[in-house]
């Protein structure tokens, strides 16, 4: 991609590398996916075609987990109850405070913020107890 520097520190992934200009990102991310703040209509479309089979009493979803970033722009497409199309108690959703692009898989830094810690706790706790 024309304007990327090169990484400077071995342990900076090229997604960390991106984030770095976090805000530029999100504009990229918004014209490239045509998000936009959305409709109810809209939002109600998206749940009826993506989301009805997953989201049901009906479904035999289980042991399914939605992790948001409370800060990428792509939530408004996720299972979430700001969607509110988060109806189905086998689905788990957990959203990141401070998160944009999943920056909390990126390898562990002392410096990283606590909500991305325990995002991670999180993640490990609750696929740990689906085995």
């Amino acid at each position: 991609m024309a304007g990327l520097g090169k990484l400077k520190d071995p342990k900076e992934t090229f997604q960390s590398t991106l984030l770095v200009k976090r805000m530029a990102d999100d504009q990229v991310c918004r014209r490239v996916l045509n998000l936009r703040a959305r409709t109810v209509n809209e939002i109600e479309q998206t749940n009826r075609r993506y989301y009805r089979p997953l989201l049901g009493t009906q479904s035999k979803i289980t042991n399914l987990l939605v992790v948001n970033d409370a800060d990428d722009p792509t939530a408004t497409l996720s299972i979430s109850d700001e969607n509110k199309n988060h109806t189905n108690p086998r689905i788990t959703v957990y959203t990141v405070a401070g998160s944009a692009h999943h920056e909390e898989l990126n390898a562990p830094r002392d410096s990283d913020p606590q909500s991305w810690k325990d995002a991670r706790k999180f993640i490990v706790k609750t696929i740990s107890s689906w085995l």
